[in-house]
């Protein structure tokens, strides 16, 4: 899976987490706490999600990445994880 792929799935799963805001464009600078006002939950949610879509294990110190990172940090992290899996 390439990374436009990663990071199409990364947006579906955002904007159905999120309560994405009217005009609100998902792109891979998209911040989730300040952009989208995503809480600490919804980073939970997000990881959860991200663990059954992709088949990777999320931990602690990933949910903290997703909570106070952009878009393109979670298409970061599902990248690391997915070449993690295939060693």
């Amino acid at each position: 899976m390439n990374r436009p792929e990663i990071f199409e799935k990364v947006k579906h799963i955002v904007e159905t987490v999120v309560d994405v805001p009217n005009g609100v464009s998902l792109t891979e600078s998209t911040r989730l706490k300040e952009d989208l006002a995503a809480d600490s939950l919804d980073g939970v949610d997000i990881a959860v999600q991200l663990d059954f879509d992709f088949g990777i294990d999320t931990d602690d110190q990933d949910i903290e990445r997703i909570n106070n990172g952009t878009l393109s940090d979670i298409v970061d992290l599902v990248e690391e994880s997915l070449k993690k899996r295939q060693s």
